[in-house]
């Protein structure tokens, strides 16, 4: 979905030899990590017998916003920094 989402947001991008401010900031959250559930891990936490493999959902959430937050301040810094021209 996020190589479909980065090719409808070219399609829109006047200037094709350059990444635009929205290309940036889906890359950001991209690669922030963006989980809700991880399955992954619960099922691994079940694999190997977890009495409650699905304890680390609140976690992860909180880590994800914590990322997430961070990616996005970080974007429109940068994005903020650049229409200054400095």
């Amino acid at each position: 979905m996020g190589i479909k989402a980065m090719q409808e947001l070219q399609k829109l991008n006047p200037n094709k030899d350059t990444a635009s401010p929205e290309m940036c900031t889906l890359l950001a959250i991209n690669t922030s990590g963006v989980t809700i559930i991880p399955t992954t891990l619960i099922a691994i936490r079940i694999q190997f017998e977890s009495a409650n493999p699905a304890e680390i959902v609140g976690t992860t959430l909180i880590a994800t916003l914590i990322a997430t937050s961070c990616a996005i301040l970080i974007d429109r810094w940068y994005r903020y920094r650049s229409l200054k021209g400095g």
